[in-house]
């Protein structure tokens, strides 16, 4: 599956959160995942059970166990209504945490597993945009919800990536909107 521009619209204004995400299912299982980032020339890839790298440096996922120790990628499209996401926000700022969004799913699930952000969450993505960056989270010992489920292949799922530390805080603010 590819996105040969994810962050179309960062892309189109001018702005540097966009990237290309390649992944390789096999047997409804993400094998291979590529994210590369041409303006900063960080290509992102894990294979399933040899880990996730960006260019040659292994990756791994932050250490952290409460929301107030880094920030956590939120995503937003006009799928879903701004109900849906907007207590997200005020739940991430209640338990002490902080937020930001760039655009491009990929390029968020790839800072997640590169430990730049310690978690992602979008209500609603399609299977284009966070399918190699499923991966990489997995392959450098972060967590994300099962996205295949559900057809989420053809119709797209919510993504919920992060830290193993701090997973289970996000998807109770997750369970308060979806």
């Amino acid at each position: 599956m590819v996105d040969p521009i994810d962050g179309t619209s960062p892309f189109l204004y001018g702005l540097h959160a966009w990237c290309v995400s390649i992944a390789v299912l096999y047997k409804q299982e993400i094998v291979i995942g590529l994210i590369y980032d041409p303006l900063h020339k960080e290509l992102f890839h894990a294979t399933k059970g040899n880990g996730a790298f960006v260019n040659e440096t292994p990756l791994s996922t932050a250490k952290v166990q409460t929301l107030k120790e880094g920030l956590v990628g939120l995503g937003m499209s006009h799928r879903v209504p701004p109900s849906t996401f907007i207590p997200v926000i005020e739940q991430v700022l209640k338990a002490g945490g902080m937020y930001v969004r760039n655009g491009s799913g990929a390029l968020t699930l790839a800072y997640v597993a590169a430990g730049r952000l310690i978690g992602y969450f979008e209500p609603h993505i399609n299977a284009w945009d966070c399918l190699a960056g499923i991966l990489l989270v997995q392959e450098a010992g972060g967590k994300t919800n099962h996205f295949l489920a559900n057809d989420g292949l053809l119709k797209g799922n919510y993504i919920l990536a992060s830290s193993t530390g701090v997973f289970e805080q996000l998807e109770a603010i997750r369970t308060l909107t979806l």
